[in-house]
């Protein structure tokens, strides 16, 4: 019985000392691959902005390069153009095309992007929920034959959380401490 006893001993050590093995290993293999991802993360959070022309009844690419030429900024600009009316019922087409463009500016490690866009309001809003909560958005209008920067849309914007939002939920916090 005693040899026994110590036969199951010396195998409960093994798989102890096995488990350890195999749980270090795994660590080791997570870390490695977690310090890839970062180091991919690093990379592509660099400063990569990137340009979007939507033109829907006639194209503005051409308008948006001249724009960034004049503005002496140099970035890769890719378009969404349609040469004339789009009924409402191609919309959620549009919408499918613009996701696309959205997730391949996503692969090429895109920081920001600039916005400019030709076309019904009613598309606009669509346009928005694409771009919900992503990298910061910078939106140009059409005014007095040139484009002006008319907003930036940033996650916690478009989340509702404005710094000065948050700020000044802080101070009545505070002040309903202190009084």
């Amino acid at each position: 019985m005693k040899v026994a006893g110590e036969i199951v001993g010396w195998i409960a050590n093994i798989i102890q000392i096995a488990t350890a093995i195999f749980a270090i290993a795994v660590l080791l293999s997570t870390r490695r691959r977690l310090t890839q991802w970062i180091e991919k993360q690093k990379r592509a959070s660099g400063n990569a902005p990137a340009a979007l022309a939507i033109g829907l009844a006639g194209g503005i690419r051409g308008q948006v390069e001249q724009y960034l030429k004049t503005q002496g900024t140099d970035m890769p600009i890719d378009d969404l153009d349609h040469a004339e009316f789009v009924p409402m019922n191609r919309y959620p087409l549009l919408i499918r095309d613009l996701l696309k463009k959205k997730d391949a500016l996503t692969k090429t490690g895109v920081t920001e992007l600039h916005l400019f866009y030709k076309g019904p309001v009613s598309f606009a809003a669509g346009i928005g929920a694409v771009f919900d909560n992503w990298v910061p958005v910078h939106v140009y209008e059409f005014k007095d034959g040139t484009y002006h920067r008319a907003l930036t849309i940033e996650k916690e914007s478009v989340r509702g959380l404005l710094p000065e939002t948050v700020a000044e939920g802080e101070e009545l916090v505070i002040q309903a401490m202190q009084g």
